[in-house]
């Protein structure tokens, strides 16, 4: 059973001819799709593949803006995390530079204080001297017109200026010595 392509030939144009198939028409059908393709092509799909093409690239500007965003995010938070870190370090400096201020300050302030209650101490044992030195100068002319005067009593006679000064100033130093 071999077909010969006459006979092919023959059998397609009978299918044609059942569906009402001439080649003038199918040739022109043929003509209309490839015009209709054609202007399909350039004014339907090109157009759509331009919009098409612009909506990836937007897409892809995008996701590129986004992920250049994220890196700038990263960068920011790395960033602010480095100025904590700076700041809680100079905080840490600054807080050490005012206890070792509070520190030379207080100990200043002791020590003035130590040489005011010393300097103080030191008047006050002065003055004292003082006032020691006064109370026995009174004394010594106490006791002296005390020993002229029992002298005289013992002697029963009035003395002299010159002798009232010899005795006093005798008293005085016996009395100087012995509290030496």
């Amino acid at each position: 059973m071999t077909v010969t392509s006459a006979e092919e030939t023959g059998r397609i144009e009978a299918v044609a001819g059942k569906f009402g198939v001439t080649w003038p028409t199918l040739f022109a059908q043929m003509v209309n799709f490839i015009l209709v393709a054609l202007i399909l092509y350039k004014f339907a799909i090109k157009p759509i593949m331009l919009t098409y093409d612009e909506r990836q690239k937007k897409i892809a500007d995008g996701l590129q803006y986004a992920e250049q965003m994220k890196v700038q995010s990263l960068e920011a938070e790395k960033e602010r995390h480095e100025k904590i870190k700076e700041a809680a370090i100079e905080a840490q400096k600054i807080l050490s530079e005012a206890r070792d201020q509070s520190k030379a300050l207080l100990e200043q302030k002791v020590q003035e204080a130590t040489a005011q209650a010393e300097a103080t101490i030191r008047k006050a044992g002065e003055a004292t001297e003082l006032e020691r030195q006064k109370m026995l100068s009174e004394v010594k002319q106490e006791v002296a017109r005390l020993v002229v005067e029992t002298t005289a009593k013992v002697l029963d006679k009035e003395l002299s200026a010159a002798d009232k000064d010899q005795y006093s100033n005798a008293a005085a130093e016996n009395l100087s010595k012995n509290l030496s």
